[in-house]
């Protein structure tokens, strides 16, 4: 199947944000070509994973719980370091665009 997706251009860094090597690497158009092209994935791995869900709970109503504490304890500790890394990520563009020019209007109505 063939992307109909273009070049992504490169653009140049932004004063307030520093990126890591990985993020200056990061093959973006390969990606996007990627991701465009099996679209149509993300809808069986939904499916799938509905059907897990209520298929445990179905499968689990009679059986005893699983004492899982300890890797629910691990599973959130990571959890909250992921959002708190694209928290430290994301700031500084939010607040560039919010307080910068007509930031209110231009975080809402330009892309």
């Amino acid at each position: 199947m063939t992307s109909r997706f273009l070049e992504v251009p490169l653009i140049a860094d932004p004063p307030y944000l520093t990126l890591s090597s990985y993020e200056s690497s990061f093959p973006l158009t390969y990606w996007r070509r990627v991701f465009g092209d099996w679209w149509w994935l993300s809808g069986y791995i939904s499916v799938v994973y509905v059907i897990l869900v209520f298929g445990g709970r179905w499968y689990m109503r009679e059986r005893p719980a699983y004492k899982l504490n300890g890797i629910l304890t691990l599973w959130n500790i990571g959890l909250a370091a992921m959002s708190i890394y694209a928290w430290v990520r994301v700031a500084p563009e939010f607040f560039s665009v919010l307080f910068g020019q007509n930031g209110f209007h231009n975080s809402i109505c330009q892309w």
